[in-house]
């Protein structure tokens, strides 16, 4: 008699039940090994040997070998990326050949699904949301006390739905959180329960893993989108794969960037500018985001030039991270490359301009949003104040016409009334042939504030999602969106397919080449009011390169993630909470500790500032960090040593060698009471220079702020001294 083939299968799962019943149809005699009890318990209906309990890579090796199975078939969680590695590397080294059941990719038919990496980002993004709204976690028990711990008020705002079963009751024991906020349900989770449970603690935002089917994944998006409620989902983590299988999905990929380019995109763009500082770009911009969001537009939004607080503002109203567009950092390989690959998927790109349209470095255009207009070829709409004229509109539309060879395809004026706008309409268009598209009034209860580095953040604005509904509002009634949406599609019929090809191969190219290079590093990011100033790109290329961001908050946690293999202390505005990170001693015991240890650290600005010894406002004084020897005195007016700026080191250091250079901008209004000299600086003009910079080893510290895509060479010395220091 033939001896039954022998199969040993990863189980705990849907999936696995489907394989063991399909398996044992072929008449296969089946070992599966499952993780917990409750793994074990959904597969004692099947004439199965089941071997339960959590196991090393040796003890897998071990398992194999006893049961010598034909094949191993790993029917895991798609989240228990630990599992499968282990796996692969035992059948690897035994030489079993391996299989793996993948989980059906899921396509949600909703726009406001908040796509994160992993817990640290779903926390960052929950804690700034609105902190009073309550939150349906469902992403299972062995997370939830870090939920509970890191996200702000946790114990009183997360209700969290687990599995009722023993191993999630004893999971969930000692966790504090509020009475009746656990709650033990088993699947199936329907629609009608998860709807039920939104509505019945007020939550404003559900949090989950892409966990397809098997998860109920589906049930929870439709039930909030019937409540028009945020879904943060965390990405299912990749695999890695061998250099075969890279070379195979890389061939993929460019075989469908081939087909991409024979299709017409449906990718719109527009690029809001304006007369000056001052005109009114923001307030428009936030209005065109509100309006067509709400119409089911899918925004990309983009700020022009290194600006951190607009594009906050473009973040919470369109609900997508708003990246920079930046002539003095990038090349043009690069602003494409970034244009294009935060562009995919989304209906219009909406890029917000910086100063005055053609005003750059100096008295250049440089790096101004006339410059990457010119670049990416984008349709541009002139934002131009009305107040106190008439006539003199029409020169000033026909001389920014006019200037030199540009994209400028429409206006809006702001500050005026309507009986104005249709006068003005009909004069400027016959006066300069340009067509104006709508006008918004003058509306005190919609100005956004400023403060001494601009305008002010989105967190710090009250009533703002008053402010953003009404501006919303006033789009629809006052812009001509119709004729703003044909305007912007003048991009797509003449520009958008020149750079599909290339950016698509260059991206995927690094995509698939970033899990092979190194060994992951873990970079604790400094995130919360105190620290806010970051380009998401920054982020995103840390990613790249292979790092796992672990998020923190200097303000409210004790000390930094245990498991950081480097720090980036991000800019914002420590200035403002400097009572407050004074008083968290913890913090700053373990920073202290950290740079004992030669962490490296890469501080920037108000990161540099927490590290400095003291900081001086007026009458009072705080104690921080103490790492670097320097008192940090805050002024009253912006430090003449801003702008764009090129740096060269004087002295060999994390970022740079002596003598190698890194590109930067500055902007703050605090001085130095000692002058640092490990970088000479010159302003991005060239019109004046000085020394500055603390630069050892492990650490940078300075004013300069980065971006990361320019200057590869820095950062990647900073992610491979971590990664030395590691091992």
């Amino acid at each position: 008699m033939k001896k039954q083939e022998k199969v040993l299968v990863i189980a705990g799962t849907t999936e696995s039940k489907m394989v063991i019943e399909q398996l044992l149809k072929e008449g296969k005699q089946v070992v599966a090994t499952t993780a917990t009890a409750l793994g074990t318990e959904v597969l004692l209906e099947y004439p199965i040997e089941i071997k339960e309990g959590r196991r090393t890579e040796q003890q897998f090796i071990e398992l194999f070998k006893e049961e010598a199975p034909a094949y191993v078939v790993d029917a895991s969680h798609p989240f228990a990326v630990v599992v499968t590695e282990t796996v692969k590397k035992a059948c690897k080294q035994l030489k079993i050949p391996y299989r793996r059941v993948e989980r059906e990719v899921i396509s949600y038919d909703y726009d406001n699904i908040i796509w994160v990496e992993h817990t640290d980002e779903a926390i960052a993004y929950l804690n700034e949301m609105e902190k009073n709204g309550n939150i349906l976690l469902t992403t299972g028990s062995n997370t939830l006390n870090t939920y509970v711990e890191r996200v702000i008020d946790g114990k009183q705002r997360i209700y969290a739905r687990v599995l009722d079963h023993e191993y999630s009751h004893n999971a969930c024991k000692g966790i504090e959180i509020g009475e009746g906020h656990i709650i033990y349900q088993n699947p199936p989770f329907s629609k009608e329960e998860t709807y039920q449970l939104l509505k019945q603690y007020d939550c404003q935002v559900l949090v989950t893993k892409d966990s397809g089917k098997a998860g109920g994944v589906e049930e929870k998006v439709e039930a909030c989108k019937e409540l028009n409620l945020p879904v943060i989902m965390i990405k299912r983590p990749p695999e890695k794969t061998d250099s075969n299988e890279s070379s195979e999905k890389k061939q993929k990929k460019c075989l469908e960037a081939e087909k991409a380019k024979e299709k017409k995109s449906s990718l719109g763009a527009l690029m809001i500018a304006g007369t000056g500082s001052g005109c009114g770009k923001t307030t428009v911009v936030c209005a065109l985001m509100k309006a067509l969001k709400d119409r089911g537009v899918k925004l990309a939004p983009f700020k022009c030039g290194p600006d951190y607080i607009d594009p906050m503002l473009h973040k919470k109203i369109t609900e997508q991270p708003s990246n920079n567009l930046d002539a003095f950092f990038m090349d043009d390989k690069t602003l494409n490359k970034v244009f294009y690959k935060y562009t995919k998927g989304r209906d219009l790109a909406l890029i917000e301009g910086v100063m005055g349209f053609y005003d750059g470095m100096g008295l250049s255009s440089g790096a101004s949003s006339y410059e990457i207009s010119e670049k990416l070829k984008v349709p541009v709409l002139l934002v131009v104040s009305a107040r106190g004229m008439s006539a003199t509109l029409a020169a000033i539309v026909k001389g920014m016409k006019e200037y030199k060879p540009n994209q400028i395809c429409g206006v809006l004026l702001n500050q005026c009334s309507k009986p104005m706008y249709e006068r003005l309409k009909t004069f400027l268009l016959e006066e300069t042939g340009i067509p104006v598209v709508g006008y918004l009034p003058v509306n005190e209860d919609v100005r956004i504030k400023e403060q001494h580095l601009g305008l002010m953040t989105a967190e710090e604005i009250e009533n703002l999602e008053s402010v953003i509904k009404q501006l919303g509002q006033l789009a629809e009634q006052c812009f001509e969106l119709d004729n703003i949406m044909e305007l912007a599609k003048a991009f797509e019929q003449e520009c958008v397919m020149d750079f599909i090809d290339p950016i698509h191969i260059d991206r995927n190219d690094m995509e698939d080449k970033a899990p092979l290079k190194e060994e992951t590093v873990k970079i604790a990011v400094a995130k919360d009011p105190a620290f806010c100033f970051c380009y998401e790109d920054n982020l995103e290329y840390l990613k790249e390169q292979g790092a796992e961001l672990l998020f923190f908050r200097p303000l409210y946690d004790k000390e930094v993630p245990k498991d950081a293999d480097a720090i980036y202390l991000v800019g914002g505005y420590p200035e403002l909470y400097g009572k407050e990170l004074s008083q968290n001693k913890a913090m700053l015991k373990s920073l202290r500790q950290v740079v004992e240890q030669k962490t490296p650290i890469l501080a920037e600005c108000g990161g540099y500032l927490y590290l400095c010894e003291k900081l001086m406002m007026q009458d009072e004084e705080y104690e921080l960090v103490g790492a670097i020897p320097q008192t940090i005195v805050m002024t009253n007016r912006l430090n003449m040593q801003f702008g764009y700026i090129g740096l060269t080191a004087l002295e060999d250091g994390l970022l740079a060698k002596r003598g190698e250079q890194l590109k930067a901008h500055e902007f703050h209004y605090s001085k130095e009471e000692k002058e640092l000299a490990s970088f000479r600086i010159e302003k991005g003009d060239k019109s004046r220079s000085w020394t500055g910079g603390y630069h050892t080893e492990t650490m940078y510290a300075g004013y300069p702020h980065f971006h990361f895509r320019s200057n590869e060479q820095a950062i990647k010395r900073f992610l491979e001294t971590a990664r030395i220091l590691k091992r």
